[in-house]
């Protein structure tokens, strides 16, 4: 009789949609649409660490706001600021605001630009699809990018803009380290550089083995990421059997759309 009334009450107290929006699988899914795009532009792993970073803190700090139980990482993480609080008297859903702000921080992080923005759409569509509540998909959208927004101003402290100038690597000769990279830093392409029929727009990262460059193909204005093979390393066998190794995985790979993640020597 109990759980007979529950039911009546959640079919017309407007909470239908929590089956759903509260599935677990549902964060698992959105977190593999990040992975899809880091697999997709072959990012390095430190670049690639620092989008999944930042994208599940802002989940976890969301998550935080709607449930007691769980502590802040504000003042546990360095220089993290305290997040912003729920306000008062409004509902939220905060599984949709964890998915919603785990995907716009993704989206800010990572490229290309917008990459992540259609999941978005399909995350409040879905939500009005099943029955949410105008007043809390709102409430629930406006909350998430409170923490967004403070996550993201957190994130430009990281130094990560300036430390983005690609580096020269020397491969040392002398008795027992032979092979070991060293690091320089300079510019290795600058914007406008050629590479066949694509141009150079700005550098993304730099891995163990190269750098990773969005590019603009000149004949259809479509835009790439073109991951290069440092120079100093094509005299190494190993270090160019791992790179051909990593193209012919790249390109075999189903998640591999056409045209994007292209690689260049």
């Amino acid at each position: 009789m109990i759980a007979a009334s529950y039911m009546l009450t959640s079919c017309s107290d407007g909470t239908t949609y929590i089956k759903q929006i509260h599935d677990p699988l549902l964060y698992c899914k959105t977190v593999k649409k990040l992975n899809d795009i880091v697999l997709e532009n072959n990012f390095p792993p430190m670049i690639a660490s620092r989008n999944y970073a930042y994208a599940n803190i802002a989940a976890y700090e969301t998550m935080v706001a709607g449930n007691p139980q769980f502590q802040s990482l504000s003042g546990q993480i360095k220089h993290l600021p305290a997040m912003p609080k729920p306000e008062a008297g409004k509902t939220i859903d905060f599984a949709l605001a964890t998915l919603l702000s785990f995907t716009k921080v993704g989206n800010a992080v990572t490229f290309p630009e917008g990459s992540m923005m259609g999941y978005y759409d399909d995350l409040t569509k879905m939500a009005d699809n099943v029955n949410m509540s105008p007043d809390v998909l709102k409430n629930t959208m406006d909350f998430s990018d409170t923490v967004v927004a403070a996550i993201l101003r957190w994130s430009k402290k990281d130094n990560y803009a300036q430390t983005r100038s690609a580096e020269k690597y020397t491969v040392t000769t002398e008795e027992g380290r032979r092979g070991q990279v060293e690091h320089r830093g300079t510019v290795v392409l600058d914007k406008g550089t050629r590479l066949g029929e694509y141009k150079i727009e700005r550098l993304i990262g730099v891995g163990s083995m190269g750098a990773v460059y969005e590019a603009v193909c000149t004949a259809t204005g479509h835009r790439h990421a073109i991951k290069v093979l440092n120079p100093a390393l094509a005299v190494v066998p190993t270090a160019r059997a791992r790179w051909f190794a990593s193209a012919t995985w790249r390109f075999a790979h189903r998640s591999a759309p056409a045209g994007r993640g292209c690689l260049a020597r």
